[in-house]
């Protein structure tokens, strides 16, 4: 993974790690971070960079079409999911491109204490990557401190899925 795309990564803590111990990922992952994280000029940029290193006209193809649309819109569409459809056939999740499970680094277990937008979190569990899941599933599930809970119902308002890119 290129220190371009570790930079859009908005958690410092996972940034930090992946610039001191670098892990590869396919195209199509390291795309799936840039889909989720970067700004749309920014975005455009990356994806060109990753076009350059594709080594599949299936991955450049769906790449271009995605830098099309994003220009075009400003996000993935239509003609991208065409695309990834059939060019990349097969059962079951991911559904749409650029939701690669990337098997990023768990920084963090079960009772440590995370910041997420400016709040406290308790983190109750850690990512669980299965066979049916997505890069959406990269999260870890946990309780806001700042939520009083009395009831079941405090105890799921409480609850937030923070993804590993974005805990601090």
């Amino acid at each position: 993974m290129t220190n371009s795309i570790i930079e859009i990564i908005p958690s410092k803590r996972l940034k930090e790690y992946l610039l001191d111990h670098p892990i590869q990922l396919s195209v199509l992952q390291q795309a799936t971070i840039v889909s989720e994280y970067a700004a749309k000029r920014h975005k455009i940029k990356l994806l060109k960079q990753l076009v350059e290193i594709a080594k599949a006209d299936s991955e450049k193809k769906l790449l271009n079409t995605a830098i099309a649309e994003i220009k075009k819109t400003g996000y993935t569409g239509e003609a991208s999911n065409r695309i990834y459809a059939s060019l990349f056939p097969h059962e079951g999740i991911p559904l749409y491109p650029f939701l690669e499970v990337c098997n990023l680094p768990v920084l963090f277990h079960q009772g440590d204490l995370i910041g997420y937008r400016n709040r406290h979190y308790y983190v109750a569990g850690c990512p669980v990557i299965k066979e049916n899941s997505d890069f959406t599933d990269e999260c870890y599930y946990c309780y806001d401190l700042s939520v009083k809970i009395e009831s079941e119902e405090d105890l799921f308002a409480a609850h937030k899925h923070i993804h590993v890119c974005e805990a601090g």
